[in-house]
């Protein structure tokens, strides 16, 4: 047996071992045909990218999930418009205490039932009407509830915008009709043109926000 140490070659003689070779293919050890064929080396150890491909598929979803989020929040950041009860209104806004003080006027004629009843719902206009004139008063900073619908749309013309004076005046048409004419409407008429001063009263509420929102922007 041949062997180094510290860079020197040595050789040492083992005892001997008997070495007993049994052969597998039995009469047949000398047939060439019987014998398999020389192959080159095989490689032992090979790359598995499984795990790599699995690891790429999932970091490509979760930055993809990053991507979506991102975007619904922009997209909700966004002051979009939408339509509600008629009319339009900005949405993720805060009701001020104005607004807030009309809306609970209005839940409580729809849960007195009043625009519910034929005989009644003449009077349930009487008190949406003074609800709305009363937050005009409020919101607008006008004399309200001694004036006609004109007057009272001509008096807000020197301080509400257009797009909200058009909102208010076309919804106290609807509620004149009723009120001071002979026109019969039905409850759910009724509970529409509710539904429409709600919207109203956001609306306009909103609307002043995003417009004293974007003057102190520009200043």
């Amino acid at each position: 047996m041949t062997f180094t140490v510290n860079g020197k070659a040595g050789q040492v003689q083992t005892n001997a071992a008997n070495i007993r070779v049994d052969g597998v293919l039995g009469d047949v050890v000398d047939d060439p045909k019987a014998l398999r064929d020389s192959h080159g080396p095989l490689s032992l150890i090979s790359r598995d990218w499984f795990w790599a491909w699995i690891g790429s598929a999932l970091g490509s979803v979760l930055v993809l999930m990053v991507v979506g989020i991102q975007l619904q929040r922009i997209k909700r950041r966004k002051k979009t418009v939408r339509l509600t009860g008629g009319f339009l209104a900005m949405p993720r806004r805060r009701i001020d205490m104005t607004g807030e003080k009309a809306l609970a006027a209005l839940a409580a004629i729809k849960a007195s039932g009043v625009l519910d009843r034929d005989d009644d719902r003449k009077q349930g206009y009487t008190e949406m009407v003074d609800v709305i004139r009363d937050y005009l008063g409020a919101r607008y900073r006008v004399a309200s509830r001694d004036l006609t619908s004109n007057e009272l749309v001509r008096s807000l013309r020197a301080v509400a915008p257009d797009d909200e004076l058009a909102l208010i005046e076309r919804w106290l048409e609807r509620c004149d009709i009723v009120k001071y004419g002979a026109a019969r409407v039905s409850a759910a008429t009724g509970n529409t043109v509710l539904d429409d001063a709600r919207a109203l009263i956001v609306t306009t509420t909103q609307m002043r926000e995003a417009a004293q929102q974007q003057t102190k922007e520009a200043a």
